[in-house]
């Protein structure tokens, strides 16, 4: 357990290194706020809210943080095409989208399930991406830089498939 001096510290630097330049800046390329998306966006927007809901006091910094990210994060969901599909591969879908449903649970939870980012027909099929991808286990349709042999986070597979009711997301999370 920290002491109360080095935890006061903790959170200042945070609000200070962290959430201050988020809600201040919006030339970050990973925001989004040109239209343009980016694989960065829900990794960092998961760092920065995560930051705040577990270490800012302040309610209204905590919604101002949310309200900034849930502005940017459909210029991320704009790089999967209508079947879900993305064209950065199954690697790129565990890294950005694996961050997204990670950011989805913790605004979900601190919201108390009035903001659900996992609903609707285009994310169901996101969330299925690496279930069509699959050739054989472990080894997925391989483009742009991805790899053809790719670690899937188990435990957002396994999530998502409960979640989302995607069963084939358990077997690949179980690899």
């Amino acid at each position: 357990i920290l002491i109360p001096v080095v935890r006061k510290r903790i959170r200042n630097e945070c609000r200070r290194r962290i959430t201050n330049i988020y809600l201040h800046r919006s030339d970050l390329e990973w925001l989004g706020s040109d239209g343009q998306s980016s694989n960065w966006n829900p990794p960092c927007h998961a760092g920065v809210i995560a930051v705040a809901l577990y270490l800012e006091d302040d309610v209204m910094i905590q919604a101002k943080v949310l309200a900034k990210a849930l502005a940017s994060l459909p210029s991320y969901l704009k790089e999967f095409d209508s079947d879900g599909c993305t064209a950065k591969g199954v690697g790129y879908w565990n890294g950005g989208f694996g961050s997204y449903t990670i950011l989805s649970h913790l605004i979900e939870c601190r919201t108390n399930g009035q903001v659900q980012m996992l609903s609707g027909e285009h994310i169901q099929k996101i969330c299925n991406f690496p279930v069509q991808m699959e050739m054989s286990p472990g080894h997925f349709v391989n483009f742009s830089d991805a790899e053809e042999t790719t670690s899937i986070d188990p435990g957002i597979c396994w999530w998502l498939a409960e979640r989302c009711s995607i069963p084939e997301l358990k077997f690949i999370g179980r690899r």
